[in-house]
């Protein structure tokens, strides 16, 4: 099966392909907060009085996380690296294949572990969420448990597609009294990501991603020595692409399953893709998680700015706890269904915030007048997000908690 590239999906598709990329996610976002500075969405509202204070906080939180040096970019290599512990060093020196394979089993089972689970680690001790989701992914590559041959920090797509849940749930420690959210659609995402490699003829995927990009496997490609470079939309838009399957099925259009696109009558549009709301918040979260990789393996990703920041609960917590958004009923008391037009609002005022944000932040950091979205992400958004969680509520929930089947956030 040979990868379509963008813009190469026939007319009778073009409406619902253009939904597939930042500028959708980012037009979509941006039309429903337009409609909350009218005082039109439904459960929000914004409060521009807000922003100088959410300015200030952000570039504060810069200065406080890197005080000096260059930033990071967002990454799933970042939650592997610690004052006292550093597990990303030993994976980047891996071979390309087990490097770009690692980092997306990691990123697919990345989504919200719950308040009540947690990783014991020889190295980083207990540690819980994104960091501890990073370590338990880090230490079931480690065992072999991706590998038909159980050899260590190798994948291939028969293992993963007949990965059993038992076996992943044991990997994460997950007990009855350490349980995790949305195990079973972590192992159908590892499942289906076996099944999508498999597809493409090969067993890796850091070959279908080398095929489908550079007409080549990373073995040739490692030997030629030839530079290469994508775009971030561009490698954005292979993710959607090639990994849409994974996603469990919602919204479809034209045939096509929408993943992480949910509706709302104001998110304007015509025709099948009328009042449709794309976030792709784990497809964006993996394409920023693997530049870093692919620059360390020595392929360039350009134009890294294509990219919105993230739809997720960090970042939107950040947003609601320094009151730029108002719930117009208060904070909900039970976890929130993701298609619910609350979680909607709130997830698409987020990315049109964040894009506010990173144009607007210059005069309260004058000191890195060229920070890009990926390092505001990694500096200031997410960690201060996380802070403020921790400080509103003894669990570090956000303020609005979602219902999660491990596929979304």
């Amino acid at each position: 099966m040979n990868w379509r590239a963008p813009g190469d999906h026939g007319a009778a598709g073009g409406a619902v392909e253009s939904l597939f990329s930042a500028t959708a996610v980012r037009d979509r976002c941006a039309t429903l907060y337009q409609a909350g500075l009218a005082d039109q969405l439904t459960h929000l509202r914004i409060n521009g009085s807000r922003w100088d204070q959410v300015l200030r906080r952000n570039a504060d939180q810069v200065r406080a996380s890197f005080p000096t040096g260059p930033i990071p970019i967002h990454g799933r290599l970042n939650h592997l690296r610690a004052p006292t512990w550093d597990l990303a060093s030993p994976l980047l020196q891996r071979s390309g294949p087990a490097l770009i394979d690692a980092v997306a089993i990691s990123v697919l089972i990345d989504a919200g572990a719950g308040s009540d689970w947690t990783f014991e680690d020889p190295l980083a001790g207990r540690i819980g969420r994104s960091e501890g989701l990073a370590i338990a992914a880090y230490r079931a590559l480690e065992s072999g448990l991706f590998s038909a041959t159980a050899t260590p920090f190798e994948t291939d797509a028969d293992a993963l597609r007949e990965l059993d849940q038992g076996d992943l749930s044991a990997a994460m420690q997950v007990r009855p009294d350490n349980p995790i959210v949305g195990l079973p659609g972590r192992a159908a995402l590892l499942r289906g990501l076996g099944e999508v490699i498999h597809g493409g003829g090969q067993t890796r995927l850091c070959d279908l991603l080398c095929h489908d990009l550079f007409g080549t496997d990373w073995d040739t490609l490692g030997r030629t020595g030839t530079a290469r470079t994508v775009t971030a939309d561009h490698l954005l838009q292979w993710i959607l692409d090639r990994l849409g399957p994974l996603w469990p099925g919602r919204i479809e259009r034209a045939g096509r399953n929408l993943g992480d696109t949910w509706e709302h009558p104001l998110a304007g549009g015509e025709g099948e893709t009328s009042g449709l709301v794309p976030f792709h918040k784990l497809s964006q979260w993996l394409t920023y998680s693997l530049i870093e990789p692919l620059r360390h393996l020595g392929i360039e990703v350009s134009d890294t700015d294509q990219l919105t920041g993230l739809a997720e609960y960090r970042n939107g917590g950040m947003l609601v706890q320094l009151g730029l958004i108002e719930l117009r009923e208060g904070l909900p008391t039970a976890p929130v269904a993701p298609e619910d037009r609350l979680v909607v609002e709130w997830r698409a005022v987020t990315v049109a915030a964040l894009d506010i944000l990173a144009t607007r932040i210059t005069p309260y950091l004058p000191e890195r007048p060229d920070i890009r979205m990926g390092e505001l992400l990694e500096a200031a958004t997410w960690p201060l997000g996380r802070q403020l969680a921790r400080h509103a509520r003894a669990d570090g929930a956000p303020p609005i908690r979602i219902q999660s089947d491990g596929t979304v956030f």
